[in-house]
Order: structure tokens, then C-alpha cells, then sequence
């Protein structure tokens, strides 16, 4: 059976850890959209299904989505937002939304680049399935305390029995979360270099000269 838009926003909210959640409740709460705003004592204690619910009631099928778009993007939850778009068709303005300003370096100063935490991790995935499936749990488990996998993602993930596929599908959730997660992910694998000393020197940025 095809999926409603209720069933779209309600997958999507489910997909953020505990804080994360938090923050996008706060945040719808504090926003008016379309003239309208949602009071945040309903938002407090709801669960997904409820603000799944709430968004519709409040601002129609046609805006929902939009506007759960918009917080998503405000709490730096851009891959979701873009999921979440491909999914319902939804249209964001972007005109007004901030960034971050460009880095202001030290005149005659070469800036060093750093590459994309998520090139990084894609440049190096073949290798890091080979050496993670070894034992999948540390990593797994890691990223789930660290809050980079919802509880729900975190079963799933867990219900996979072949463990290259359990490290791939990992790997890419990871990097379809954006580079912050990313770096938080490569972070996580440097605590356990000790676990695996075959994990690319590359990636962590260490010499083993």
C-alpha cells in the first residue's frame, strides 16, 4: 500500500535521536507558519505519530510537509529534509535561510583543505567493510550511543545477518546524514583503532610510519 503523507513525516521524525527530536520539537513550537503555531505544551510530550498528526491538522497535507522541511533544515538535519522532499514533492524557499560565514584566513597564510568527512568515509568504505565486518558491534554500537543511529535504526541495522552487509548499510546511513555525522563517525573509529589496527591511517589521520 502506498505510503500517506502522515506515514512520510511520521518515518522521517523517527529517524531522529532523542535530542535531535527535542530540538525539532522546540523549534516547531517557537515558528509560525502560514499564520498559524503549533502550542508547544501539545508538542512537549508527543510522540512522532502525534506530531506527524499535529502538522497535518494544523497546517493541511499541503503545508505540512513543507514546513517540517524548513525545521529539519533549521536543526542542521539538511539529508533528512532533502529525503523527506524527494518523498512528498515538497518546495522550500531557501531565500532568508543563514549561513555560516566564509572563513576570514590570515593574510599570506595558505589555508590547509580538508576533504569532505563523507568523501573521506566513501573513498575509503570497500576497506572499511573489510576490516569492521570482522566485528560489527563495537562500531554499531558506538554510533548508537553516540547518537548517530535512532533506536529504531539501530535494530535495524542490528537485524541484518551478514556483517559486510551490516557495515555497508552503516557506512551509508552515516553518510547520507551529512558531513557532521560523518566526522563524528571517523571520530568514533579512532577510539577503536585499538580494536582494529588495520583501519586506514588515512582516514584517521594518523602516521604509522
Amino acid at each position: 500500500m502506498e505510503k500517506t503523507q502522515k506515514d512520510h513525516l511520521e518515518d522521517t521524525l523517527d529517524e531522529l535521536v532523542e535530542d535531535k527530536l527535542t530540538r525539532f520539537k522546540d523549534k516547531l513550537g517557537e515558528t509560525t507558519f502560514q499564520g498559524r503555531k503549533i502550542a508547544k505544551g501539545k508538542l512537549q510530550k508527543a510522540t512522532t505519530l502525534e506530531v506527524a498528526s499535529l502538522l497535518i491538522s494544523t497546517y493541511t497535507k499541503k503545508y505540512a510537509a513543507e514546513n517540517t522541511v524548513s525545521i529539519l533544515r533549521a536543526i542542521n538535519e539538511v539529508d533528512l529534509a532533502k529525503e523527506l522532499e524527494k518523498k512528498t514533492g515538497a518546495v522550500v524557499n531557501m531565500v532568508g535561510l543563514e549561513s555560516s560565514p566564509p572563513h576570514a584566513g590570515v593574510p599570506g597564510e595558505v589555508e590547509e583543505v580538508i576533504e569532505d568527512p563523507v568523501s573521506l568515509l566513501r573513498t575509503h568504505k570497500v576497506r572499511l567493510i573489510e576490516v569492521l565486518c570482522i566485528d560489527p558491534s563495537p562500531a554499531v554500537q558506538e554510533a548508537h550511543s553516540k547518537g548517530l543511529l535512532s533506536d529504531r535504526k539501530y535494530r535495524n541495522i542490528r537485524s541484518i545477518n551478514d556483517p559486510s552487509e551490516k557495515i555497508e548499510e552503516l557506512l551509508d546511513f552515516i553518510m547520507g546524514k551529512g558531513s557532521g555525522a560523518a566526522q563524528e563517525f571517523i571520530d568514533l573509529l579512532r577510539k577503536l583503532q585499538d580494536d582494529f589496527p588495520t583501519l586506514p591511517a588515512e582516514l584517521l589521520g594518523v602516521n604509522r610510519n
